[in-house]
């Protein structure tokens, strides 16, 4: 992912701080509630194709064995919550594609502008290490996303 530094200059700093973070790998160091607000603020001015296509992006960022990870993750939660995730791959598939992830977040996403931060809520993302990151991800593409349009 290009560095977004000068390019967020009309983005609120607590979402170019997330960046930052996200930028430099310290995914830890995002306090849960700066990650909540920069997710909301770059995630509800997409329209669903380009929330998918972000999300593609970030998923493309991990490996096979994280996304399998985090695909498992996101169906244990979703059942959990009573969420539907029709197009999340099936356990025990190959490694999902990031495409396929991309859609079923993008599908979570569509359901309600906090339901995919409900599947990824504590107990979710934010004690989920690699869940937190594909949200950072998420957001840091959902961003550069945004700046083209300026």
């Amino acid at each position: 992912m290009k560095d977004l530094t000068g390019l967020l200059s009309n983005l609120p700093s607590a979402v170019t701080s997330v960046i930052e973070q996200y930028q430099q790998g310290n995914h830890d160091a995002v306090p849960d509630a700066q990650a909540h607000e920069a997710y909301t603020h770059v995630a509800d001015q997409l329209s669903s194709d380009e929330f998918q296509q972000v999300a593609s992006n970030a998923y493309a960022q991990l490996n096979p064995e994280q996304r399998t990870e985090l695909a498992d993750y996101m169906r244990s939660q979703a059942q959990r919550h009573g969420i539907s995730v029709p197009d999340l791959p099936p356990t025990n598939a190959a490694a999902p594609s990031p495409d396929a992830l991309g859609n079923a977040t993008a599908m979570v996403q569509e359901q309600g502008p906090n339901v995919l931060q409900q599947l990824f809520a504590p107990g979710g993302t934010f004690s989920n290490p690699l869940a937190k990151m594909a949200l950072l991800g998420i957001t840091a593409m959902a961003a550069q996303q945004l700046t083209k349009r300026r």
